[in-house]
C-alpha cells in the first residue's frame, strides 16, 4: 500500500453526493483530512471515514478562518446544487460569497493548492461549430436560472484569484451518477421519477454523463497536475436523455419510455407546476430552469483532461447500475417502473422489503423516531398528498425522518413528539402509517382537505366530523368524542358526517346529491379511521373545505393520480391542452386549495397546543391524586 501524503487538506460539502466521494478518495490518498460541515449536515455521512469534521459554513469568515488554520490545500466541492429555490438570492449567498470567502482565507492562511469544483454548466453550449470546450468564451447573460448564474460568478471570483497568483485550479464536472445520492441532486431526481414510473416521455435533449468515482478521482489529479488558473472537464460521455434512461432501464430490467414529448409541452408544463408550487410553497418537480436548459443539448468535449492530467473514466454503465441498486436498496422506489414487454411488472428489482405492503403487514420501513421521555405523548397526524401539508411543514419546520419511501415527516417540541404521515389520494400507501401506529401512538388525528357538500361551509371552514360514512359500509367510523369537543373549543366547526369516496366528486350535481347523506366529501378518512381502531388508537376527522358544493372542479382529477395517490403533472396537461379554457378555473382553484391548506395549518398548530396544554393538566392531576 503507497504512504499517505502528509498534506493538511479542507473539504467542503463533504455530506453532499459529490464531496462524499471526494472525502473517501482523498482519505485513501492524503495522511489529513479535515471536512467543514454545518451543523445541520447529515453527520452520518461520515461514519467509517477518517476524517476531522470542523463545523462552520461559508457564510461565516469566522469558522473558515479556523477551518483552513495549518491547512495545505483545499477542495471546495460545497454548492448550493438547486434549480429551484423560493428564496434564489440563497443560492448566490452559498456559490458567490461562500467562495469569496474561502479564497481570502485561504489566501490568508497560505494554502498551496486550491481546487474549486465549478460546473459544465459554464461551459457554452454547443453552437454549431464543434463541441465547446475549456477554451470556448461565453459570457453571464448566456447562463440560464440563478444556479447557472452563480456557479458562473463564483468561478469568475475563483479565476480572478488565479490571474493574480492564487494557486487555485479549477474543474467542471458534467453529469455525475452513482451510488449515495441521497438528496438527490437534480440528475439523480430524474433516475428516482423514473423508476417509480413518474417519467413516461421523454424530451429531446441531451448531456454529459460520468462515475462520480472517476469525478472524485479527477480532484486528485487536477491538484497533482492542474495548472494554475485553467479549467478541466470532467466528464465522459455525451447522450440523449432517450439514451441516459434507456440505460438506467436496461439496469433496472424494465421498459424505457417511447414517448417524445415536445419541448413546447414540456415548457408549459413547467410553467404551470411552477405556478401553483410558488402559492403553496413547495419545490416544483419539473423546474422551470430545467426545462430551458433542456432546450440545448449540453455536449462538451472534454479531452483536455485526458491530456493534461491522465483523467481515465471507467464506464457510465456500471456507474449507472450502481445509483439503480443503491436507490432501490434505499427505499427511494416505492412503486415499480413499467415492465417491458413479456416480463413481470418490476422483473429485475429485487430488493429485500415488500414495496406494496397489503393492509395490516406493515413494511420494514425504518422511520428513525425519536424516543420519548415518560409523560410526553406521540401524536400522528395524516394527509394525502404534499400540497394539504405544505403550509404547516413550513410553519413548524417538519423534516424528513426515515426512508423517503415512508414519506413521514416529525416535528419534536412543546412536550409532543408530531408525525405527519402522507397516505397519498385514497390511503393507496398505508405502510408507514401501519408502522406508525405499531410502534405506538396516543392520538391519530386524520387531516387534509374536503369538498363540501353544504352550501353553509365555505372554502376554507375547517370541519370536524363526529361520524364518517362509506358507500356500501355496513358501519360508520366514529370519531373520538373528547378530541371533537377539543376541535370544537379551537374553532373547528362540528359537523355530523364525512363521506369517503372511491373516486374524486367533481361534479356540483353529484355533490349536491351526496349532501342529503353527509358534509363533506374526501377520499382517506374511512380507511385510515378504520386502522386507527383496528390499533386502539383514539382518533378524530379534521377537514378543511377546499371546494364549495355548487363548483364543478376544473380537471377531471381521477385522471391525474397516479399509483403512489400523488398528483401527475402530464395528464393534467393534457386536459388543458385539450381544453384551455379550463385554466382560468384551475388557477382559481389552486388559490382556494392553498387558502384552505393555510387555515387547517393555523388550526392544526392551535389544535396541538391544546392537547399538549390538556395532557399536561391530566398529568398534573394524576400526579396530585397519587
Amino acid at each position: 500500500m503507497a504512504a499517505l501524503e502528509p498534506i493538511t487538506t479542507l473539504i467542503t460539502g463533504a455530506a453532499g453526493f459529490l464531496g462524499w466521494h471526494v472525502t473517501r478518495l482523498l482519505a485513501r490518498h492524503v495522511e489529513s483530512v479535515r471536512v467543514l460541515v454545518r451543523p445541520t449536515s447529515q453527520a452520518r455521512a461520515m461514519e467509517g471515514l477518517n476524517v476531522d469534521c470542523v463545523y462552520g459554513d461559508l457564510r461565516d469568515k469566522a469558522s473558515l478562518a479556523n477551518a483552513v488554520e495549518g491547512v495545505r490545500q483545499v477542495f471546495h466541492v460545497a454548492a448550493d446544487y438547486r434549480l429551484w429555490a423560493k428564496n434564489p438570492d440563497e443560492i448566490y449567498e452559498n456559490n458567490v460569497v461562500g467562495t469569496r470567502n474561502l479564497l481570502a482565507a485561504s489566501r490568508e492562511a497560505g494554502v498551496e493548492r486550491f481546487v474549486y469544483t465549478s460546473s459544465v454548466a459554464t461551459i457554452a453550449v454547443p453552437s454549431g461549430d464543434g463541441l465547446p470546450d475549456e477554451g470556448t468564451q461565453t459570457r453571464l447573460d448566456q447562463m440560464i436560472g440563478h444556479y447557472k448564474r452563480s456557479k458562473f460568478m463564483a468561478e469568475q471570483e475563483v479565476m480572478e484569484a488565479a490571474a493574480k497568483g492564487f494557486p487555485a485550479v479549477v474543474v467542471n464536472p458534467t453529469t455525475p451518477v452513482g451510488a449515495g445520492d441521497r438528496k438527490p441532486t437534480p440528475t439523480g431526481r430524474i433516475i428516482v421519477d423514473f423508476l417509480n414510473g413518474r417519467i413516461p416521455a421523454y424530451v429531446d435533449t441531451g448531456f454529459n454523463v460520468v462515475a462520480v468515482e472517476d469525478v472524485a478521482e479527477g480532484h486528485w489529479l487536477a491538484a497533482k497536475h492542474g495548472r494554475i488558473g485553467e479549467r478541466y472537464i470532467l466528464g465522459e460521455r455525451n447522450m440523449t436523455l432517450k439514451d441516459f434512461l434507456g440505460l438506467v432501464a436496461a439496469k433496472a430490467g424494465c421498459a424505457a419510455p417511447r414517448m417524445r414529448l415536445p419541448y413546447a409541452v414540456a415548457l408549459a408544463a413547467g410553467y404551470t407546476e411552477n405556478f401553483f408550487c410558488s402559492m403553496i410553497g413547495r419545490e416544483p418537480r419539473i423546474p422551470l430552469e430545467g426545462v430551458r436548459m433542456a432546450k440545448h443539448k449540453m455536449f462538451v468535449d472534454g479531452s483536455r483532461a485526458i491530456r493534461e492530467l491522465g483523467f481515465r473514466p471507467t464506464g457510465i454503465e456500471a456507474a449507472i447500475g450502481r445509483a439503480v441498486d443503491w436507490y432501490i436498496a434505499n427505499g427511494y422506489v416505492t412503486r415499480h417502473p413499467p415492465s417491458r414487454s413479456g416480463r413481470g411488472q418490476g422483473e429485475g428489482l429485487k430488493v429485500g422489503i415488500d414495496l406494496q405492503p397489503s393492509p395490516g403487514a406493515p413494511a420494514s420501513i425504518k422511520l428513525s423516531r425519536r424516543p420519548l421521555p415518560v409523560g410526553e405523548g406521540r401524536t400522528v397526524v395524516s394527509f394525502a398528498v404534499r400540497s394539504e401539508f405544505a403550509p404547516w411543514r413550513r410553519l413548524r419546520n417538519f423534516e424528513r425522518v426515515g426512508d423517503p419511501a415512508a414519506r413521514v415527516y416529525s416535528a419534536n417540541g412543546s412536550g409532543a413528539g408530531i408525525d405527519v404521515v402522507l397516505t397519498g389520494v385514497g390511503g393507496r400507501n398505508l405502510a408507514a402509517m401501519h408502522k406508525l401506529l405499531e410502534e405506538g401512538t396516543d392520538i391519530f388525528i386524520v387531516s387534509g382537505l374536503a369538498g363540501s357538500l353544504k352550501r353553509e361551509h365555505a372554502v376554507g371552514t375547517v370541519l370536524v366530523a363526529k361520524t364518517i360514512k362509506r358507500n356500501n359500509a355496513d358501519k360508520v367510523m366514529m370519531s373520538d368524542d373528547s378530541l371533537v369537543k377539543l376541535a370544537v373549543q379551537c374553532g373547528a366547526t362540528p359537523v355530523d358526517s364525512f363521506f369517503t369516496s372511491d373516486v374524486v366528486v367533481a361534479s356540483a350535481s353529484e355533490k349536491l346529491r351526496l349532501g342529503a347523506t353527509a358534509d363533506a366529501v374526501e377520499m382517506e378518512s374511512f380507511h385510515l379511521m378504520a386502522e386507527a381502531r383496528r390499533y386502539r388508537v383514539p382518533a378524530v376527522a379534521i377537514r378543511a373545505i377546499s371546494d364549495g358544493v355548487d363548483e364543478n372542479l376544473p380537471l377531471d382529477f381521477n385522471r391525474t393520480i397516479d399509483e403512489d395517490g400523488e398528483f401527475a403533472w402530464l395528464p393534467a396537461l393534457s386536459q388543458l391542452v385539450s381544453s384551455p379554457s379550463r385554466l382560468p378555473r384551475l388557477v382559481r382553484f389552486g388559490f382556494e386549495t392553498s387558502k384552505s391548506a393555510r387555515n387547517l395549518a393555523h388550526f392544526l398548530d392551535r389544535y396541538l397546543k391544546c392537547l399538549i396544554t390538556q395532557a399536561d393538566s391530566q398529568l398534573k392531576s394524576e400526579r396530585v391524586e397519587v
